[in-house]
Parts: structure tokens; sequence; C-alpha cells
């Protein structure tokens, strides 16, 4: 019960700090020199959206997120105006994802990876956790960012907070 509630307070807490990228919910919704890497070093994968949601997951973005995109969310994650980019692509029988960070650069964009590829039934939504203090869902561990952080979560399920540090970007699970 104690778990459940702290999920809820974190997944339902967040809904006026998230700034998903609105209504455009495909590469088009980035910078051209953020499309273009993302193109070019991830050929055949394609951002999370409404519809590559389960029904429920997605009556529950639209009712909670309105028409954000759940696979885009512009921060202050490394540097002012990157990107996280939540991606799909379907393997054969096997819906694959992954998380990534595009940061501004002189050159363009570098592109980090958070979340290696690994097969899922349904998508993660992405939402930005301002600065603060995160707690684990046990209240073991807790964590004070100071930059914004990616929660990368199964709605009404599970998720990770990733966040920046000095040492690179560490996770925190927010879940059971």
């Amino acid at each position: 019960m104690q778990r459940t509630m702290f999920l809820a307070v974190i997944f339902l807490g967040f809904m006026s700090g998230t700034r998903a990228v609105a209504k455009e919910c495909g590469s088009s919704a980035l910078p051209p020199s953020a499309q273009k890497l993302l193109e070019q070093r991830l050929p055949n994968w394609r951002i999370v959206t409404i519809p590559d949601l389960s029904s429920d997951d997605q009556k529950l973005w639209s009712e909670n997120y309105d028409d954000k995109c759940p696979g885009i969310i512009e921060g202050n994650f490394i540097t002012a105006h990157s990107f996280a980019v939540s991606l799909i692509r379907q393997e054969k029988a096997s819906l694959m994802q992954t998380l990534v960070l595009l940061e501004p650069s002189q050159d363009g964009y570098v592109l980090r990876t958070l979340s290696e590829a690994s097969q899922t039934a349904v998508p993660n939504v992405i939402l930005k956790f301002p600065p603060g203090v995160y707690r684990d869902a046990e209240r073991t561990r807790s964590v004070q960012t100071k930059l914004d952080g990616v929660g990368y979560i199964k709605l009404e399920a599970a998720g990770t907070l990733y966040y920046k540090t000095r040492q690179g970007f560490k996770s925190l699970e927010v879940s059971e």
C-alpha cells in the first residue's frame, strides 16, 4: 500500500513539472541537427508516440498529459536545451526500446545512451523530473539532483530516474 501511494505521488506529482514536446511527436519535433544525428546513429528506430502505448496507457496519458509526446522531453539534463528521446523498433516478433539523450554541442548534438536497447511488451514513456530530492520506492536510498532528470516509466507500474552527477549519469529505481 505504501509503495503504491509512493508511486502515485511520483507519477502524478510531476505532471505539472513535465514539459514534453507538445503536439509534434516525431523527429520533426527536434532541431534539424538532432534529427539528422538520430537518423544516422539509430536508423529504423522511431520515437514513441501515443498510439504505441497500450489502450489503458493511451487513456491515462491523454487524461494527464493532453497532447504531449510520450517519447520526447526537453530539459536541462546536461545543459539547457537537451532532449531525452525514447525510441522503439520492431525486430521480427519483438518490440525493442532504448532511451537516448541529445546534448547540444558546437557541432550540433551529441548522442548518449541512457538505457540500452531491450525487449519490451509495452513501451515506457518519459517524464521530466525537476531538480530536487528523490527516494527509491523502499525509501532506502535518496538522491539530490541539481539538474533535470529523466523518468523512464511504465505507466502505473515501474520506473527509473536517470540523473547527472559529476561521475556521469546514474539511475534510481522508483518502483518495486
